[in-house]
């Protein structure tokens, strides 16, 4: 495969696909494991979404931590999760190295696709672009938003 054809696969679009899984910010393990929990009460598939710049001060090894213990928590959940690095090359090679398996990242097109290259050879993919997702920061009644914001956003069968 060529090395371009392989970056096109790695660098994925923000949301905005008919169909696309509704996203999630989570600012922490009890947001995670609400929003697993919500998404398996109801079947449906989710993204997880750290919040802006969460690279930095969460770290891919917290992230990727605080996802496995919801997950462990709630086993029927289907979901992937995306750590935001800002703009940090830096950041975002981390989280490719510490096995986070998609990154959002503003970056230029040359760090983006040296990322990209990077990405896909570990099976990782980087996505850009604006999220469209519920974030459970300072919302009175986080289950309520997360189960209305799932039912109206998830796949339609």
């Amino acid at each position: 495969m060529s090395k371009g054809r392989r970056r096109a696969g790695a660098i994925a679009a923000g949301r905005g696909k008919a169909g696309a899984k509704p996203s999630v910010v989570v600012h922490s393990g009890a947001h995670a494991k609400l929003a697993l929990s919500v998404a398996a009460e109801l079947g449906v598939p989710v993204i997880i979404e750290s919040p802006a710049g969460a690279g930095r001060y969460l770290g891919a090894k917290v992230f990727k931590q605080m996802l496995a213990e919801a997950a462990r928590e709630f086993p029927q959940a289907r979901y992937s999760a995306v750590l935001d690095c800002g703009d940090s090359a830096g950041t975002a090679m981390n989280a490719l190295r510490n096995g986070v398996g998609a990154i959002r990242i503003h970056a230029r097109d040359d760090v983006l696709a040296r990322l990209a290259d990077i990405a896909a050879a570990l099976g990782a993919r980087i996505v850009t672009g604006a999220v469209d997702a519920l974030d459970l920061a300072r919302i009175d009644d986080p289950h309520a938003a997360c189960r209305a914001w799932l039912t109206a956003h998830g796949p339609r069968g």
